[in-house]
């Protein structure tokens, strides 16, 4: 049976082969591909539905609490929270589709894993993205990666099929 494996620190989703017949090969005819395809379908559709892979809505954005001050306001009253703009929400940079689909791929005869495009570790859409995912001593995690459980299973009857 195929393991579905999830590492929050890459941000990634990895597909492997363990007692599947020893000729499915994952990186022949886009086979690694389509199901990297669904799994990252599946992820943006998530987070444009603001809920973890596996459908746990996430925590709502809490706004940010700033000390008052008799200093004029730097924005005029309605524009949205600083905290969303500077997680990239308001943006749309951290939940845009090219994040997901391609995503970052590796494949190969029995593995096959799919992650989240962020510009590399260490990097400000790095850190903002697994801030994000994993949650901070202050923000609850909002999930971007996971294996939902209609994916694995089409992963599973795929695989049993071939």
């Amino acid at each position: 049976m195929a393991r579905f494996t999830t590492d929050d620190t890459a941000l990634s989703c990895t597909i492997v082969l363990d007692s599947e017949d020893e000729t499915i090969d994952l990186s022949q005819e886009r086979l690694g591909d389509n199901l990297l395809d669904e799994l990252a379908l599946a992820l943006f559709a998530s987070a444009m539905a603001q809920s973890a892979p596996d459908g746990t809505p996430w925590a709502p954005l809490a706004e940010r609490r700033h000390k008052v001050s008799r200093a004029p306001r730097s924005k005029p009253p309605g524009e949205p929270p600083a905290l969303a703009h500077h997680l990239g929400i308001r943006t749309g940079a951290m939940l845009s589709l090219t994040r997901f689909m391609p995503g970052q791929r590796t494949i190969e005869k029995r593995t096959a894993t799919w992650a989240y495009t962020h510009g590399g570790a260490g990097g400000l859409a790095y850190n903002k993205a697994h801030k994000f995912h994993t949650g901070a001593a202050n923000q609850s995690p909002r999930p971007l990666i996971g294996w939902p459980p209609a994916v694995k299973h089409f992963i599973t009857q795929v695989l049993t099929l071939s």
